[in-house]
């Protein structure tokens, strides 16, 4: 039988990522800054790359006075009342390394770090005599926790929308390609002002490799109006310019607005992602199943957003006993479940089983498919990876995000491996997995 586990002599602890920024962050802490031991390696950035906008207009930092800032991290946990589990990870930072074209360091939880870096090194920043105002802002590729933190620091200088020559500024992020609500961020507004300050940290949840280097963030200040906006000025950053885990800061000036083409605006082939842990339990002979997040789901309501749950199911199980589900998140396109289930299962009999997960939006009659993923002997790349190690390892908790795919899972028989090999069943390939767990 599966089911949320209940507390006992020995419990799987979820060492995942199950803490969150809020989009309105506080003005004390900007850059508080939690990590998991994800796995996942990523190219660094070398010194002669450029973090720019596409007019250039850029401005160098000097990083001699980056040296003496602090250096702090901050532990943060979700406890949810659908499960037993609370979770705390600390952060873990690289050393920082200085660039050409930036200070890059590390994360500081008292939010003292950004003011002093932006007021007390920042050269002068020339802008043309066209120039929509500046922006100074910072980016950090939290690889452990496969996040992307920006942290909107101020902007000057920007027109006044309004009858009382003044504008009600706030800033938008959306990453590139993508259309939907959950690849769109936003600050607060800082009302009647040329010169706001925010000093507000935004988080995208789930970011990959394959993000970091074909995705580009888009940063738009605009003019918030009862019914509407106004555009004020935007600059766009190739993620692929970015370091591993080191903060990046920048002042540019801002841009007139550039349209978005198809490949931009539509990425068809995303579902979202999910943020899954697995462990098995020796003892009791119980595969504990966290399901913690979930991250840019494809909105499936008129509303823009989606209802959505997930479904697990070990199969091959012809009675269906094994299907379970998370509670419904309402509204949103990110929700964190932070939920546990257990599966009765031996470890002998786990390696011949897959993992089904399910992702839906609850809707009134039927359902609406989002996405799915298997987890077996028979996936490949990161799933395979951790279904191998929680076999391999019982006891180990592994915590590892998942593309979604498209595709309805496949309807299966009690056999899933299709080249017999004695009375196992095994195929040839899940032959020498199961040799090497045994070895």
């Amino acid at each position: 039988m599966a089911g949320r586990s209940a507390a006992g002599p020995y419990k799987c602890p979820i060492s995942g990522e199950c803490d969150s920024f809020s989009i309105g962050s506080s003005r004390s802490n900007p850059l508080s800054v939690s990590s998991s031991q994800l796995g996942g390696s990523k190219a660094s950035l070398t010194t002669g790359q450029l973090s720019m906008t596409e007019s250039g207009h850029f401005n160098d930092f000097d990083t001699g006075d980056a040296d003496g800032l602090s250096d702090q991290s901050s532990m943060t946990g979700i406890s949810s009342r659908d499960n037993p589990m609370q979770s705390s990870i600390s952060s873990q930072n690289s050393p920082a390394v200085s660039m050409t074209t930036g200070i890059d360091t590390k994360h500081d939880p008292n939010g003292s770090l950004m003011a002093s870096v932006f007021r007390g090194s920042m050269k002068s920043l020339e802008c043309d005599e066209n120039s929509l105002g500046t922006l100074e802002f910072s980016l950090t590729y939290d690889l452990g926790n496969s996040a992307l933190h920006c942290t909107i620091v101020r902007a000057t200088g920007l027109r006044a929308m309004d009858s009382n020559g003044l504008s009600d500024p706030y800033v938008k992020l959306h990453m590139l390609p993508g259309a939907t609500k959950s690849f769109k961020l936003r600050t607060k507004t800082i009302p009647k002002t040329l010169n706001p300050e925010w000093n507000e940290t935004l988080t995208y949840h789930g970011i990959t490799d394959d993000d970091i280097f074909r995705k580009t963030l888009r940063l738009m200040v605009l003019d918030e109006d009862t019914f509407s906006y106004d555009f004020l000025g935007e600059t766009r950053i190739p993620l692929s310019t970015l370091g591993d885990n080191n903060i990046k800061y920048y002042h540019v000036c801002l841009e007139r607005q550039l349209h978005l083409n198809d490949d931009e605006e539509m990425a068809p082939d995303e579902r979202g992602r999910i943020l899954l842990s697995l462990c098995y339990d020796m003892s009791q002979q119980h595969l504990v199943v966290g399901v913690l997040r979930c991250a840019c789901l494809v909105a499936m309501d008129s509303t823009g957003y989606s209802d959505p749950f997930v479904k697990l199911y070990l199969r091959p199980d012809t009675e269906k006993k094994t299907k379970c589900k998370t509670r419904v998140k309402k509204q949103t396109l990110n929700p964190v479940f932070n939920e546990e289930f257990t599966f009765k299962v031996t470890r002998d009999d786990l390696t011949r089983k897959t993992l089904e997960v399910t992702v839906w939006d609850k809707d009134f009659g039927r359902n609406d498919y989002i996405g799915c993923l298997l987890v077996s002997l028979t996936s490949r790349g990161e799933l395979l990876r951790q279904w191998y190690d929680m076999l391999k390892q019982p006891g180990e908790t592994f915590t590892h995000w998942h593309m979604l795919s498209p595709e309805t899972p496949p309807v299966i028989s009690s056999v899933e491996y299709v080249v017999p090999i004695g009375h196992f069943g095994f195929s040839l390939r899940s032959l020498w997995l199961l040799t090497a767990l045994d070895g």
